[in-house]
């Protein structure tokens, strides 16, 4: 191992395609590969997500974990940290957070914990098992950072957590990558209503697919001029194919599956939605966004950082289909609209949400909790 570089071991439930996973990959990706290498550590396993690396400075090590208690996997994982001897465990959401306790025995000086975002098992942070496990761990952690101003006030107020001790460091997006397309003609004559996102429950697809619905109802006409589809894969597919067949709208949604590459997506839609039940800092909002997508999302966690009241999109109630599908009346039938706040989306991302200054961010971390002798 280069000791001349600073070693960081990140550790996550599993290396697939996701919005966390995402912005791991960025991370190692765009980190000063003479100043950082990384191992990224799936307590599962690791998919073709995977050959999105695209440094040398990156190894990836999949445990085959049962999840749980799997002590197994917790002695592997004591092993690996052992011989590695990183300086910096960086472990990410609640599946990992209890490897914290494999890298406190294995004695790596400087320990991380982030705070991405909650899923089915815990959608409001309430949990009494998952709250035990972060008080009992938190004190030994030298940072934990939040993506959302929701999620910053959450730890604080449950754990007492000071402001020294807690980093809110918001996702990035390439903004090259995710850009307008300035020649919108490549959706043809309908107007397309985009989606990505793992087909899950915590994503609330069903959401999206009612409210759709309703507005073809409205406006039986744009059944011929307009089009929903949904990129992404998972264990909800069947009864979500089987809730389009029952409303009847199988001629006007798409089920594009699971894309290595979303940004053409992006550039051939005109309005993009999340009805998530929970989200951290969603990525895909922020390519959306990039991207010059106006967007209805959920007023769930970081979507109330990245959504602007009637400025870049609009903000629904998780159980309100008719107010979803108010929204995206709005856009389908004015355009005037859906390009000022196309602009803006655009603008907004372009000033706050950059993948310089996410890096930036966690580079400077980073920096922060090392000892001075290995500061830059």
């Amino acid at each position: 191992m280069d000791r001349e570089k600073i070693h960081i071991v990140h550790i996550i439930q599993r290396l697939a395609m996701g919005g966390l996973e995402n912005g791991l990959l960025n991370l190692v990706n765009h980190l000063p590969s003479d100043r950082y290498s990384h191992t990224i550590v799936s307590l599962t396993d690791a998919t073709e997500f995977a050959k999105g690396i695209q440094s040398d400075a990156v190894q990836v090590m999949a445990l085959n974990g049962k999840g749980g208690l799997d002590f197994k996997m917790f002695w592997q994982l004591y092993r690996l940290l052992k011989s590695i001897e990183p300086e910096i465990v960086h472990s990410r959401n609640m599946a990992a957070l209890e490897t914290q306790l494999v890298a406190i025995l294995a004695r790596v000086p400087i320990r991380i914990h982030g705070e991405h975002g909650w899923d089915m098992a815990d959608l409001h942070g309430t949990k009494s098992s998952y709250q035990w496990i972060r008080k009992l761990l938190f004190p030994f952690l030298q940072r934990i950072v939040v993506l959302s101003n929701h999620q910053s006030d959450y730890v604080q107020t449950e754990y007492g957590l000071n402001h020294s001790k807690m980093v809110r460091i918001c996702n990035g997006v390439d903004t090259d990558r995710f850009s307008p397309n300035l020649n919108i003609a490549g959706g043809g004559n309908k107007t397309i209503i985009g989606c990505v996102g793992r087909l899950e429950e915590v994503k609330n697809h069903q959401l999206l697919i009612h409210a759709y619905a309703n507005v073809l109802k409205q406006y039986p006409s744009w059944r011929d001029t307009t089009e929903l589809q949904i990129v992404g894969t998972g264990s909800q597919l069947f009864a979500i194919n089987d809730l389009i067949s029952a409303l009847a709208i199988s001629d006007n949604v798409r089920l594009l599956g699971e894309q290595a590459d979303t940004a053409p997506f992006y550039k051939n839609w005109h309005v993009y939605c999340l009805p998530s039940l929970a989200e951290g800092i969603s990525n895909t909002l922020l390519e959306a966004m990039a991207s010059g997508l106006p967007v209805v999302a959920t007023a769930v966690g970081g979507n109330l950082d990245l959504v602007s009241e009637n400025e870049n999109g609009f903000l629904v109630q998780v159980d309100d289909p008719q107010e979803m599908t108010d929204r995206l009346i709005c856009y389908l039938g004015n355009v005037a609209m859906r390009e000022a706040h196309s602009q803006a989306s655009r603008e907004r991302v372009l000033k706050h949400f950059s993948m310089e200054t996410m890096i930036d961010a966690y580079a400077q971390l980073y920096e922060s909790v090392l000892p001075s002798a290995m500061q830059c």
